[in-house]
């Protein structure tokens, strides 16, 4: 008898012993570090596409363009979305003015349920383009003027429907974008490709970047036809006058800078899942005044 209670409590102690040195060991264990963003795909030159540069430079805007006509966007009465992306290190965003049209309050999303306040929008008067500024200091997408010619690549990156995804599209031309407020010159782009591949809308994909080849940002998404598989971009010049207007000065980059191939269609939702890793390309959050305060995420 007083052995078999002897023996059970020799082994309540061995396990007692067992479970206290388990748990030191996972104290003791190192903390995880934070994944790092994944590298951008590397891509051969042989993967890209040939961009022709013996055509001629897309001519200038002119009376002869085609007009696309779009409705006016009703300002976010609860909660919207879009996309924005980083121009330098001192926490300056360029998007598409109807994204943060009447919003009460507008931040860039930093992860989940955090984001940062915009703390002032400078809007062109007659484009759909926005500057955002913001206490986020993120690597910033170098900014081209051209040249630009028919046939020559172009990548939209941002958040449709709230979600990452991206475009691959093809130049068509010049249009004149009308809408019942104001026209702007305006780029299209015929779509080829898209990831996660489907025949969903691409709302939200506006106010992202539209990337040459080289990664240099060339235009600004406005607009979508799914149906047609068309996207259309505001054009350079509208994104130097929002600048102008804001007095922010940007150094364009320098054909040195952007020799190597860095987007290609073979890379191109890599590329983009890597910018948006280091918020490069980021969410913009935008709430109408009806949105219920406790739906807000925590704002810094």
């Amino acid at each position: 008898m007083y052995g078999r209670i002897l023996l059970l409590l020799v082994c309540l102690t061995a396990v007692s012993l067992f479970m206290e040195f388990a748990e030191q060991g996972r104290q003791l264990q190192p903390p995880r570090e934070a994944a790092a963003p994944p590298a951008p795909p590397i891509v051969a030159e042989a993967e890209r596409r040939p961009q022709r540069p013996d055509r001629a430079a897309l001519p200038g805007p002119s009376r002869r363009d085609p007009v696309l006509r779009l409705s006016d966007s009703d300002p976010c009465a609860k909660s919207c979305s879009g996309t924005a992306f980083a121009i330098d290190d001192r926490g300056h965003w360029l998007t598409a003015r109807h994204v943060v049209k009447g919003c009460g309050k507008v931040a860039l999303q930093t992860g989940p349920r955090q984001a940062v306040r915009v703390t002032e929008i400078v809007s062109h008067p007659r484009a759909d383009v926005a500057l955002l500024k913001t206490g986020l200091n993120a690597p910033a997408l170098p900014l081209t003027s051209g040249p630009l010619f028919k046939g020559q690549d172009g990548f939209h990156l941002g958040f449709p429907r709230g979600e990452p995804g991206d475009v691959y599209g093809e130049l068509m031309g010049r249009v004149k974008v009308r809408s019942r407020r104001y026209a702007e010159p305006g780029i299209l782009w015929a779509e080829i490709d898209r990831a996660p591949r489907n025949d969903l809308p691409l709302g939200g994909l506006s106010g992202g970047p539209v990337l040459t080849s080289e990664g240099a940002v060339v235009g600004v998404a406005i607009a979508a036809s799914p149906r047609r598989g068309r996207v259309t971009s505001a054009a350079p010049r509208s994104l130097a006058e929002v600048l102008a207007r804001a007095e922010v000065a940007i150094a364009e980059a320098a054909p040195q800078d952007l020799d190597e191939v860095k987007v290609a269609p073979s890379n191109y939702a890599g590329y983009g899942d890597h910018l948006r890793a280091r918020l490069s390309v980021a969410k913009v959050l935008c709430w109408g005044e009806g949105t219920e305060r406790r739906r807000r995420p925590p704002l810094r």
